[in-house]
């Protein structure tokens, strides 16, 4: 298959799951024979000087999805694969699908359709006032990273491609885990369109020692 991975990669300087699953997932592709291409724009190496300018891409990204099509036609793309779509893509690229295009597969690593901080989290308590409906009560709040010209413009990105049907152009979801998907149900996706599949760690080295434990390091954040 021909496959193009497409992920908004997070700030160099913050560690981050999902641009490690990005990295490791081109990898395993390629090892089992497919064809990939990846495009991983980083928004601090081209953001616009404008607010208004990267206000606008945000949500609407003429740019990334005439770039999408431009790779999907030139290199005959069967499967578009999206991760984060924030700031740098923009929800317009999975418009590429459905008809004739290539069939779209987006992974939920978290909640960012629902929720504007992504993690159903405002001053350290679960908040749902978003789920099931327009994420206005985010803007009041200022849920996007205290910001409220952030979560303005995240909210409008999420009416707005609600709105036009964007989310349904997606041949498949899939989620991190099954509470993940249930959410996105409650939500309002298609239950028929979002699978499960979890995230892998490669083989490590093993190693014979006293005791009858293991330690995992992982990232300690606040939700």
């Amino acid at each position: 298959m021909r496959v193009l991975i497409l992920h908004s990669r997070y700030l160099s300087g913050d560690a981050s799951g999902e641009n490690r699953v990005a990295l490791d997932e081109e990898r395993l592709l390629r090892e089992a024979g497919h064809d990939v291409m990846s495009w991983f724009p980083a928004p601090e190496a081209d953001a616009p000087r404008d607010r208004a300018k990267l206000a606008a891409r945000a949500v609407w990204s003429s740019a990334a999805k005439a770039e999408v099509a431009r790779l999907v036609r030139d290199h005959r793309i069967q499967i578009v694969h999206a991760h984060n779509l924030f700031p740098t893509l923009s929800p317009a690229i999975l418009r590429l699908g459905g008809g004739d295009g290539p069939a779209v597969v987006m992974t939920l690593h978290n909640f960012r359709l629902l929720c504007l901080p992504a993690t159903f989290l405002r001053d350290g308590k679960v908040c749902e006032d978003c789920l099931g409906g327009l994420p206005w009560p985010g803007v009041v709040h200022r849920c996007f990273r205290g910001s409220a010209l952030g979560s303005g413009v995240l909210a409008t990105s999420l009416a707005i491609h609600r709105g036009i049907g964007t989310f349904h152009k997606v041949t498949r979801y899939l989620a991190v885990s099954d509470f993940v998907r249930r959410k996105h149900i409650e939500g309002g996706l298609d239950p028929d369109r979002i699978g499960v599949k979890t995230n892998f760690s490669w083989p490590a080295t093993q190693r014979q020692g006293p005791g009858d434990y293991f330690l995992s390091l992982g990232r300690l954040s606040a939700e």
